[in-house]
């Protein structure tokens, strides 16, 4: 399956719902870890080569991988009118939420162990 039909599917199933609404239905750690795949896989080559070589997205196995890069996007300095700029402020937004979302998950399983 190429970029282009993934993205396509991708953003049609999610169309009505957007990207926080699929965050907040996660019940897992996992669930928020495959919805970060699915956001990455919308962003082309091309956009993800406007961000600095260090802050490039890697591969998502497990929760604090979705942590650590929402951490490291947050830490990012970029300056104003930085070609990067946008795409980074983007993608920290998104992965703030996620980073959010898994703590929530977390407290909830944590609450009902207790």
């Amino acid at each position: 399956m190429s970029q282009q039909q993934y993205s396509s599917e991708v953003q049609g199933s999610i169309s009505s719902l957007g990207w926080h609404g699929r965050l907040g239905e996660a019940t897992s750690a996992d669930d928020v870890v495959a919805i970060a795949r699915d956001y990455l896989a919308l962003w082309s080559p091309e956009e993800l080569a406007l961000i600095p070589q260090d802050l490039r997205p890697g591969k998502l196995v497990d929760a604090d991988d979705v942590t650590g890069y929402a951490l490291a996007l947050v830490q990012a300095r970029m300056g104003r009118g930085t070609p990067g700029e946008d795409v980074v402020h983007k993608i920290g937004n998104f992965f703030g939420s996620a980073s959010l979302r898994l703590s929530q998950i977390l407290m909830r399983s944590e609450l009902a162990t207790n």
